[in-house]
């Protein structure tokens, strides 16, 4: 993918609904990309700076911006954990599924 592809993923990161993978490969592109990541850190100022400007909050743009994209990182490797367990329980209970099916069969 390119950067413009990923531009079209801002807002719904932002929202916080963009779905698992999306923001996986999104945060990953960013780890690489400063351009990007600094077009979106100008996104989120914009767009949080107004809501919180609205309600008469006071924010700390730099602070705010990396605690978020940490809050997604954990997130997202949480989730992919939880995705590599499923595997390899899924697996194993497979395993042991053909071990009975084979013992059963040579007994």
């Amino acid at each position: 993918m390119e950067c413009r592809d990923y531009q079209k993923e801002y807002r719904d990161f932002l929202e916080d609904t963009l779905d698992e993978r999306k923001t996986e490969r999104l945060l990953k592109h960013l780890s690489s990309c400063s351009a990007c990541t600094e077009e979106l850190r100008t996104w989120y100022l914009l767009t949080e700076g107004m809501r919180r400007l609205e309600s008469g909050g006071t924010f700390d743009i730099t602070s705010d911006f990396e605690r978020m994209l940490g809050t997604r990182r954990k997130r997202a490797l949480h989730a992919r954990q939880a995705r590599t367990l499923f595997v390899m329980i899924l697996f194993s209970a497979i395993l042991v599924s053909y071990f009975f099916m084979i013992c059963g069969i040579l007994i």
